[in-house]
């Protein structure tokens, strides 16, 4: 797969295919007016370079932005999470 066809399997096409089995659900997966604002923004073209996707210098999801310092927080607390649960498992 090309790297704009990997990310369209990413984005695009599974905004179309919900849009098709729940035609009432909110459009995404395109940047088209009317369109949930789910965005990021990386340093530089990831149809260059896709490892950009993994650090992304901000988000825009559900029309609020996320800076880079506020996805680390939000890393964290998931792997303090997935610790905790994984802790609680092992003690079961």
């Amino acid at each position: 797969m090309s790297r704009y066809q990997l990310l369209a399997a990413a984005t695009r096409t599974p905004g179309e295919l919900i849009h098709r089995s729940i035609p009432d659900s909110e459009s995404f997966g395109t940047i088209t007016v009317g369109n949930r604002a789910d965005l990021l923004l990386t340093a530089s073209n990831p149809l260059e370079d896709l490892s950009m996707l993994r650090k992304p210098l901000g988000v825009m999801a559900g029309g609020k932005w996320y800076s880079q310092a506020d996805l680390q927080v939000v890393l964290r607390q998931v792997a303090k999470e997935y610790e905790d649960a994984a802790a609680e498992g092992q003690r079961n």
